[in-house]
This record gives structure tokens, C-alpha cells and sequence, in this order.
């Protein structure tokens, strides 16, 4: 299966190959995994783009007017509307075109808003945290085969960005948002009125549009926001070493890998991780049937840290 195909059953089916962290670790690797769009899907009016991460606020850039809400985990969906009426509901697809999820999304938004000028409104279709692998439940939920399985799904649409012609629409953010909870829509900055949500970090953003506009976009993130993700909040969980394979690396390279009972970790099914050479064993004293501690180093990389 390719690159793209992986990132396809990722972003889009919400049934991947991988689990979260091998599939960030790919894109920590390789970049931004594009996926690939089919004939018919439709066209964003304008690009949706990515966030930049940031593991350390030290190492990230500072605003004037700063604003942090959120980073919700779902599936990213751009609403558009003309003279008010909701017309299209496209899925992220690779952030140029996306599929057609009109029919399922009319019954989760606003389908009429005081505005009546071209408008785009991107937000998160998600689930509640209280449901197993959250993220992939929401994401699954827009390609299901028929509307009575789709309204089954606890999914909710949270905005978090307007754009009219591809520009914010007000001064700043807080008033872009206002805008929309005065239309109906649950946004980023009210989403305490729902169930517990999924979340990966925060989205820190100028909160003067003008500053946004002014620091421009790389050719994949814009440079007014970005997502930090806390590298020492992600959780330990306790685990039974199992065995201890060697695994040849794509530079011949030879390292241990542990291979312990299945442990989830903020969503991700993790049942193996490196050992890193013959020495990191002998320090944490490793031997089959341990119980041992493992978590994500940056929130990404499976990794045991020691003995429980």
C-alpha cells in the first residue's frame, strides 16, 4: 500500500493500517502526507492548510495578540454557504479538494446563516472522548453508505475558522467566532456545552486578523498559528514485555524492538517500540515477563522509559 493510500484510510475512512503514532511519525519523517483525491471530489473555494507543531512554546512564534482554544481531533470539514443557504460540505481531502459529505453535514450544522455573502466555515466533525478511538469514529462517520447509519453517530461540528473570499471576516478571531455562535454553530471557544471532545494539543493563533494576513502562509502552514502539543503531558501506562526481537533498519542498521501486551495511549494502539542497542537493556534491567512502563515521546513515538 502507498504513502498516499495510507494517508487516505487515515484522514479519510477513519480505519487506518497504522495506528496514530506510526502514522505521525511518517509524516514527522516524510513531511505532510497528502491524500489522494479521486475524479468528482470537489474543489475547496479556497485552500485549507495545515498547522506547524511545536513541542516546546520556548522554540514557537510569538504573537502580538495571541489566543489559544483547543486542537480538536477529528475529521476537518469546510461548509459553504451562498445567500445564506448552505450548499456544499467538503471533507479535508488534501486541503484543495475534498468529498462531497453535503447530505450527512445538514443534519449536524446550520443550513440557513444571517450572512449572506460566499462564506466557508471550517470546523471538526468529532466524537465524544468517552468513545473508543474517537477520531477514527468521527472520521469513519462521513463515509458511511447511508444517511440513517451516519445520524446513529454521536458527531458534533465544532467551527473554528470563517473565511469570506478567503479572508477572515472581522477584526479578530474572537469576532469571527462570535459571529458564528450568533448563527447557530458550536465553535472552539464554546465547546463546553458538549460531552468531554478528543483533543491533540492547542491551536495558538494571532487574535488580530490583520497580523494573520500580514505574516503570510510557508507552502504548507500559515504563519499566524500553529498547533503546541505538550511532549510530557502525554500518559505512561503499564504493560507486559513479551519478547524482544531485532529489527534491520534501511541503513542495515540492527536494534532491539520490545513487543508487549497492546496498550492504548490517547487513542493509538501501541504493542511495540525500539530499545535502541544492547546497553538501554541492560539499564532499565529488562526481561521477559516485566512489567514495564511505556508512553509517546512528543506525543509520537512509542517508547518503553522503564520497569513499573
Amino acid at each position: 500500500m502507498s504513502i498516499l493510500e495510507l494517508a487516505t484510510q487515515y484522514y479519510e475512512r477513519g480505519i487506518p493500517f497504522l495506528t496514530d503514532a506510526e502514522f505521525d511519525y511518517l509524516e514527522e519523517k516524510l513531511g505532510n502526507l497528502k491524500v489522494g483525491c479521486k475524479s468528482g471530489d470537489i474543489k475547496h473555494p479556497y485552500r485549507l492548510y495545515s498547522l506547524n507543531k511545536f513541542y516546546d512554546e520556548s522554540k514557537a512564534p510569538t504573537f502580538k495578540h495571541p489566543i489559544k482554544t483547543p486542537k480538536l481531533d477529528g475529521q476537518a470539514i469546510d461548509l459553504v454557504y451562498e445567500n445564506g443557504k448552505l450548499v456544499l460540505a467538503i471533507t479535508r481531502g488534501d486541503g484543495f479538494q475534498g468529498r462531497d459529505v453535503t447530505e450527512f453535514l445538514s443534519y449536524k450544522v446550520p443550513t440557513e446563516i444571517s450572512n449572506t455573502r460566499p462564506i466557508q466555515v471550517i470546523g471538526e466533525l468529532v466524537a465524544p472522548k468517552s468513545i473508543d478511538n474517537a477520531r477514527n469514529y468521527a472520521a469513519g462517520a462521513t463515509s458511511l453508505k447511508s444517511l440513517d447509519e451516519f445520524l446513529q453517530r454521536e458527531v458534533y461540528f465544532v467551527a473554528y475558522e470563517v473565511r469570506v473570499n478567503g479572508a477572515n471576516i472581522y477584526g479578530t478571531y474572537t469576532e469571527d467566532m462570535e459571529a458564528l455562535l450568533e448563527d447557530g454553530f458550536t465553535t472552539v471557544m464554546d465547546v463546553s456545552q458538549l460531552p468531554e471532545l478528543p483533543t491533540d494539543g492547542f491551536v495558538v493563533r494571532t487574535n488580530n486578523n490583520m497580523e494573520f494576513v500580514s505574516l503570510g502562509f510557508t507552502a504548507k502552514y500559515p504563519r499566524g498559528a500553529y498547533a503546541l502539543k505538550d511532549a510530557n503531558s502525554v500518559p505512561v501506562e503499564e504493560t507486559t514485555l513479551l519478547d524482544v526481537i531485532w529489527q534491520v533498519g534501511g541503513s542495515g542498521k540492527v536494534t532491539p524492538v520490545a513487543i508487549f501486551e497492546e496498550v492504548d495511549i490517547e487513542g493509538a494502539k501501541i504493542s511495540r517500540a525500539t530499545l535502541h542497542n544492547t546497553r538501554f537493556i541492560e539499564e532499565l534491567d529488562l526481561d521477559i515477563g516485566d512489567t514495564i512502563l511505556v508512553t509517546r515521546r512528543g506525543g509520537i513515538i512509542p517508547a518503553v522509559i522503564g520497569k513499573a
